[in-house]
């Protein structure tokens, strides 16, 4: 209560500062703030009271972000399935309003699954203004992708479906994009700032937690470095297609198979149905790979980056991290020096000019060389040697150390791609 009549005084003293135009949006706000107040408070009052009988939680969905949208989600659902005092529970679910939903499809399939609707906006708010919302209060944060959340992932069954008919619809899909729907397909992907810039209005210079857009340079990937390994995976028999819901450059390959998706034909829907239907999907780490990682399909990681945030996952998914330069050392940045120091979290690519590191990309080859590895154990004629095993468990060792509170019994380690150890052994001492 004391938080209700400290809001309305709030809107209050606004209004009488400000001018025409501040009076009026304030006004406005208030009438609002009144007419959730009148309406929706009696109702939070019961809902508490009535708590021993039925507990209703309420909570809003990150819904601007595919990667929020897709593994916060996908990590609540999961916790509270495996936890039968949580799965009593009643949860009303709402949607960002500030932004577009990412996917409409998404939406729609978690809309099978969960509780999801705008009316259940108003009580999330009004719940806050009360002492002890957080007992009736759903939080997405900090339901990012770690061990324990993999784990809970791994012991639930797929959390989405497609039905008889969108199956149909994804195949028919496939046809019109001019591809066989009887031929298996790759998918890949390169992150660049142009989803950011057309979430945040394109004029706008920083994201939505402060941090100027230029901040996540450091994760971007230059597309053309993948030709090399999609022609390749072309020549072996799959269609690919180049995802991205925004791109800054269309592509054109050479290959009949190569499809730029991102840039001709895509839909929320199509979107939906190839991340979960596809053969595997390589490329750089974003919130695009929730989908596969939702219906656990083969994911590998170029040009990963930070380190720190990889022993995540129970499904057989490769990975090539990124190299560090250092300018000081004038070297490569061994994996020691990088996981055992804050480096290893570095997440800004402020940061990295700060220390005099210079971030250098996968090569096309090493790209080709991982994308092949994961076909190759996908179809079972993968080969491991003997030193690529003692190469793996050297690179393990030396992330348990830097880790040391993770329990290996529920965590593994990304297989880090075979030759690119092979090729870069220096960097294990």
């Amino acid at each position: 209560m004391i938080s209700f009549i400290s809001k309305t005084l709030e809107q209050l003293k606004k209004f009488n500062e400000g001018d025409f135009e501040v009076k009026k949006r304030k006004l406005q706000k208030l009438a609002s703030f009144l007419l959730l107040a009148t309406t929706h408070l009696p109702l939070i009052v019961l809902i508490r009271l009535i708590r021993p009988l039925i507990w209703i939680r309420f909570g809003q969905l990150p819904s601007a972000r595919i990667g929020h949208f897709t593994m916060n989600t996908a990590n609540y659902l999961a916790t509270k399935l495996c936890d039968p005092a949580d799965r009593s529970k009643l949860d009303l679910l709402s949607i960002q309003s500030q932004h577009p939903v990412c996917n409409l499809q998404l939406l729609k399939m978690w809309k099978r699954v969960l509780h999801i609707h705008p009316f259940y906006e108003g009580f999330r708010k009004v719940n806050t203004w009360l002492p002890g919302f957080q007992t009736h209060h759903v939080s997405f944060d900090g339901l990012d992708n770690n061990a324990e959340m993999a784990e809970k992932l791994n012991q639930v069954p797929l959390l989405l479906t497609f039905t008889a008919s969108e199956t149909s619809k994804g195949k028919n899909g496939l046809e019109k994009l001019g591809l066989d729907p009887a031929r298996p397909f790759v998918l890949f992907h390169a992150r660049d700032n142009a989803y950011l810039k057309h979430l945040m209005h394109e004029s706008a210079e920083k994201e939505e937690d402060g941090r100027p857009m230029r901040a996540y340079d450091y994760r971007n990937s230059d597309i053309w470095e993948f030709k090399t390994a999609a022609i390749e995976l072309a020549n072996r028999g799959y269609s690919l297609l180049r995802m991205g819901a925004k791109v800054e450059e269309e592509i054109d390959f050479g290959h009949p198979n190569i499809l730029d998706y991102a840039a001709h034909g895509r839909s929320d829907f199509m979107d939906a149905y190839l991340l979960a239907s596809c053969h595997f999907i390589f490329g750089t780490s974003c919130g695009l790979d929730g989908i596969p990682r939702i219906f656990k399909k083969p994911c590998v990681y170029v040009n990963y980056i930070p380190l720190k945030y990889m022993a995540i996952s129970k499904t057989p998914n490769l990975l090539i991290p990124k190299k560090l330069w250092s300018e000081s050392k004038n070297r490569l940045l061994t994996f020691r020096e990088i996981l055992l120091t804050e480096i290893a979290a570095y997440n800004d690519t402020e940061l990295y000019s700060k220390a005099g590191i210079k971030l250098l990309d996968n090569t096309p080859k090493e790209i080709l060389e991982v994308a092949l590895e994961m076909d190759d154990r996908i179809n079972g004629t993968w080969v491991e040697e003997k030193e690529d095993h003692e190469l793996q468990e050297c690179f393990k060792a030396i992330y348990r150390e830097s880790m040391p509170h993770l329990d290996p019994s529920t965590y593994q380690i990304k297989t880090l791609g075979a030759k690119f150890l092979r090729e870069n052994q220096a960097l294990l001492d």
